[in-house]
């Protein structure tokens, strides 16, 4: 049997990061033993995730070579120590080792709660975050209210000029938008 992929997606300021520490609070109060990992690029803080409205979980940093290399064979540690669930934040800031991570805990029998943005501010697909979506079991897309007209908000849009996918910023460099106001 494989353990469940739920997945956590949309806009920024759209509270993902507060339903994934939500998620797992609730299995660390059904008795789960839990773990959480997130990425480098996350610079909020060091060792925790944190959402905007002060929601916080101690947190692994993980690197892709991390993933790759030093965390290979982390799958089965986790099920010698009764692991039951694993949350990650901002999973679309990881490479494809991401994807065969997931898949190798899933083997283990332990469930995988993930967050991240699934399209970047030109509503292209985020990193791997397409292949985590099609390899979930259950899926939660969010919206954010638009900063603009105050309507759901589905996009992300950058206030800049630059044109890399990853520009890590916060409400000084991107907004949430409704359909309307991105197309502005």
């Amino acid at each position: 049997m494989l353990g469940t992929l739920e997945v956590i997606s949309g806009p920024m300021f759209s509270g993902k990061s507060e339903e994934l520490v939500r998620r797992l609070i609730r299995k660390q109060l059904a008795g789960q033993e839990i773990r959480v990992f997130k990425p480098y690029l996350d610079i909020r803080t060091s060792n925790e995730i944190v959402s905007r409205s002060g929601y916080r979980l101690p947190a692994i940093v993980l690197t892709d070579q991390t993933l790759f290399q030093e965390w290979r064979d982390y799958p089965v540690t986790l099920k010698k120590l009764g692991v039951e669930t694993i949350g990650i934040d901002e999973a679309q800031f990881f490479e494809k080792s991401i994807v065969t991570f997931i898949k190798k805990v899933q083997e283990k029998e332990i469930n995988v709660i993930i967050s991240g943005l699934d399209i970047d501010y030109a509503r292209q697909p985020f990193g791997f975050m397409p292949d985590l979506l099609a390899l979930a079991t259950h899926v939660q897309k969010l919206t954010a209210v638009c900063h603009n007209c105050g309507a759901d908000a589905n996009y992300t849009y950058r206030k800049t000029d630059d044109t890399e996918q990853i520009v890590v910023g916060d409400i000084d460099i991107y907004e949430a938008a409704c359909g309307v106001c991105y197309a502005r």
